[in-house]
């Protein structure tokens, strides 16, 4: 979970401060070892970052909520 935050931390910091950089994320496994809240509130997260991302997952029902 620190981790998550952390990146999460680092794009925001690159958005602010590379202005016009096409940042990408790249997320593997989300589902790993995040629980259903956690993982609901990092997406939501990422969908208003305003960023590129990948995400993947074997949990179709948590790929749906992307478009959040």
């Amino acid at each position: 979970m620190l981790t998550a935050i952390m990146k999460i931390a680092q794009v925001n910091c690159l958005n602010q401060t590379e202005e016009g950089a096409n940042i990408i994320l790249l997320v593997d496994d989300l589902p790993a070892e995040l629980d259903s809240e956690f993982r609901y509130q990092l997406l939501k997260i990422i969908s208003h970052s305003n960023v590129q991302t990948f995400v993947t997952s074997t949990d179709l029902e948590l790929l749906s909520l992307i478009h959040i």
